[in-house]
């Protein structure tokens, strides 16, 4: 899975009520009812190293620390593509190396 699918996890987890943490390196879950199936569960173990990494990185040791963090940051690196006019303005930058042409007030 990629990164957006366990963002859109631990918001709707979050916007649903339930908590995670991480407590000795072991992922810790607290779910309301309509989230306690296989479905997540799998979600959860297939998951498991990037959502470790995720909660140790924002410092999510307690229950407390998951709903005072708003801002998830992921330290791993995801490429994104240009939009077709980020890829224009990029041509033209690498084109004419270093022109103030586009940086008009």
């Amino acid at each position: 899975m990629t990164m957006e699918y366990i963002d859109l996890f631990i918001n709707e987890l979050r916007r649903r009520g339930g908590i995670m943490w991480l407590e000795n390196s072991v992922i810790k879950l607290s779910t309301p009812k309509e989230l306690q199936n296989q479905k997540t569960k799998n979600f959860i173990l297939q998951n498991k190293n990037e959502i470790t990494s995720i909660l140790y990185e924002n410092f999510i040791f307690t229950k407390k620390d998951f709903f005072n963090k708003k801002i998830l940051k992921y330290n791993k690196k995801i490429n994104y593509p240009l939009s077709s006019s980020q890829d224009r303005l990029w041509f033209i930058e690498q084109y004419e190396r270093g022109t103030y042409a586009y940086h008009i007030p």
